[in-house]
């Protein structure tokens, strides 16, 4: 069983404020992980997150199957959602590999076909395997899609209805219909 949950980075926290933010060491992200992020499942907290921070959200993924974590605040970046919209996308039009590098170029990201019913995920950051697991097809992508569509029901619910959110959540609404087909 999959579960995907996404985070928004605070401004003006430790990661922020103290490096260099495209370049943070994974132990400091980890050890700061309560003080830094924002869980867009607390209401209270992103209420007051949006009424003071509005614009160039850092989205954290964490995508974990069963206990294991598979993707996790480490790869935090901007329009996250979207690199994984396009990968999903890209995936979906050939069924063989797609692959996707996140905005800041933190990580390449890809699934390629391993059979009917499996994907091969990898998630690469400066040229190493980070992950690479086998997963199965169709519980993976719906757990993703679905949490995309989470998270810009979400940012629309708290007032961030321009043209891209709206446009992002048309996008993962369509990949929710493209895999009830399959």
């Amino acid at each position: 069983m999959f579960s995907v949950h996404t985070y928004l980075l605070k401004p003006n926290r430790a990661i922020g404020l103290e490096l260099n933010i495209d370049h943070v060491n994974k132990d400091i992200i980890l050890e700061k992980v309560d003080h830094s992020f924002v869980d867009i499942c607390n209401e209270n907290e992103v209420k007051h997150y949006f009424e003071t921070y509005t614009k160039f959200f850092r989205e954290a993924i964490v995508i974990k199957n069963r206990d294991t974590i598979i993707f996790n605040y480490t790869y935090y970046d901007l329009n996250l959602w979207i690199s994984f919209c396009t990968l999903i996308e890209k995936f979906l039009l050939n069924n063989e590999k797609a692959t996707e590098e996140t905005v800041h170029f933190q990580a390449n990201i890809s699934i390629e076909s391993k059979g009917i019913d499996k994907v091969l995920f990898t998630v690469t950051k400066r040229n190493k395997v980070q992950v690479e697991m086998e997963l199965p097809r169709q519980e993976f992508l719906f757990s993703l899609v679905n949490g995309g569509l989470d998270y810009y029901t979400t940012m629309g619910r708290y007032g961030h209805k321009d043209e891209s959110v709206t446009r992002m959540h048309t996008r993962f609404s369509k990949l929710v219909q493209q895999l009830e087909k399959c």
